[in-house]
């Protein structure tokens, strides 16, 4: 399956030695992270060097012994059985979090051997070494974050790549045009059809490979299943039993959090009686193992937004929408054939799943707020300095008192209306259809 994060890897490939670090690919598990990096060692390499460090523990005591790539060169070639050739062989260090040593050593192969091109991967980088007595290797490695398939990526892999750059041309064209109040576009009810299959199915490369290799919504579930399973292994593995027992609490919460009217995070929705010194740190690990998205509160819509967030009022997001309808326990079936299963649940997964485009469109939203009185569900910075507002409504009804206050009190340059409406831009209000969202340019 075709992915945007393949661009940035040859980009870095093509680095001259000297500017080349080792490049770190990070994100939550099953992600994508180790496919893409032996999908560039097939396309771009004589030959690819493979090391796990989770399966393979016993390459552990390789770093043990030395940090030196000169010692430590003969010693991967003669395990993995290839020969490693300076710019011709791509050296993949997978699950690096599982040997934190390995992780230091990459600050030695950019110093003293830069000509090698090595690509790490890993999940949970800062709660693993946060644990271990290990220099990290700042300054020295390059970072690039891999989050679940966009909309844009998911038709990719359905064969629908004509139907994408449809949508990008008419967005490109409508959305520079302020004087267009809307302008139809003739393939709306497919994007609008095959979002709802997105919402539902998500974005985790193996779950659109279930699909497009069997299609039934049972299998898509169990692929689900088998993947919330993992990350919550993943919450017993790298906590103690102590903090598993919070961070699951807080994980199972989820599901209630984004039902409630008022998304905004509640620790008393966790239990009875929860406070935040008991539960911060959970929810820290959740959102530095990239399973939870944190879109914190704003009382003034100027720049810069970090300067006005208020930490005390913020929501979370799960990291993808198809993760979240398998844990809301409608049955998939349902979803496919019913257009009003979803229900009341449907508004909070178009603004969970418009939170996860946003993130992997490499924004950080916050949301605005006055009091109880209005509420825009996010406000993005712009680069230069301006910000944006974002109302999200998962139908075609578009009235809002929230955005009309907020333009009163800020006069922003434009809003940003994402709902389930056509193509359009009129009266200051930039009209985006939910499918359309990976065109979104600021």
């Amino acid at each position: 399956m075709k992915r945007k994060i393949e661009e940035t890897l040859h980009a870095w490939k093509a680095t001259e030695d000297d500017m080349r670090m080792p490049l770190v690919i990070q994100g939550a598990r099953q992600t994508g992270k180790t496919y893409a990096a032996l999908g560039l060692g097939r396309e771009s390499y004589l030959n690819t060097a493979y090391f796990n460090f989770e399966d393979t523990p016993a390459l552990k005591g390789f770093f043990e012994r030395t940090l030196r790539p000169a010692e430590l060169l003969p010693l991967l070639s003669a395990f993995c059985g290839q020969s490693i050739h300076r710019g011709q062989t791509l050296i993949v260090f997978d699950e690096i979090q599982a040997c934190p040593r390995a992780l230091t050593s990459l600050k030695y192969f950019y110093e003293q051997e830069p000509a090698y091109h090595l690509v790490a991967t890993g999940n949970l980088l800062g709660i693993a070494l946060n644990r271990e007595d290990v220099s990290f290797p700042a300054g020295k490695v390059a970072f690039c974050d891999l989050h679940p398939m966009d909309f844009e990526e998911f038709l990719w892999a359905l064969g629908e790549k004509p139907l994408a750059d449809a949508v990008r041309e008419h967005s490109a064209r409508v959305l520079a045009a302020p004087d267009v109040p809307e302008s139809s576009f003739p393939l709306h009810a497919k994007g609008l059809a095959l979002l709802r299959e997105y919402l539902v199915c998500g974005g985790m490369p193996e779950v659109v490979d279930a699909r497009v290799r069997d299609g039934r919504p049972e299998i898509v579930l169990t692929k689900q299943k088998t993947i919330n399973a993992a990350y919550v292994g993943d919450m017993a593995k790298y906590a103690t039993p102590d903090e598993t027992m919070r961070i699951t609490r807080v994980w199972d919460s989820m599901p209630r959090q984004l039902t409630k009217e008022n998304r905004k995070f509640q620790y008393r929705a966790i239990r009875s009686g929860a406070r935040a010194s008991e539960y911060e740190t959970a929810l820290f690990w959740l959102e530095k193992a990239a399973l939870l998205n944190r879109c914190n509160r704003v009382s003034l819509a100027e720049t810069p937004l970090v300067a006005y967030e208020d930490p005390g009022f913020f929501k979370e997001y799960l990291l993808d929408s198809g993760i979240l309808v398998s844990r809301l326990g409608i049955a998939p079936s349902e979803l496919t054939t019913d257009t009003k299963a979803l229900g009341a649940f449907e508004g909070m997964l178009a603004e969970n799943y418009v939170m996860q485009a946003l993130v992997a469109h490499g924004l950080a939203p916050c949301y605005w707020a006055y009091g109880n009185q209005a509420e825009v569900e996010f406000v993005l910075q712009r680069p230069d300095g301006t910000v944006v507002p974002v109302e999200v409504k998962a139908g075609t009804r578009t009235g809002s008192v929230s955005l009309g206050t907020y333009r009163k009190r800020f006069r922003p340059p434009y809003c940003l209306r994402v709902t389930a409406q056509d193509f359009g831009f009129a009266g200051g209000i930039k009209a985006v259809p939910l499918y359309a969202l990976f065109c979104l340019e600021l």
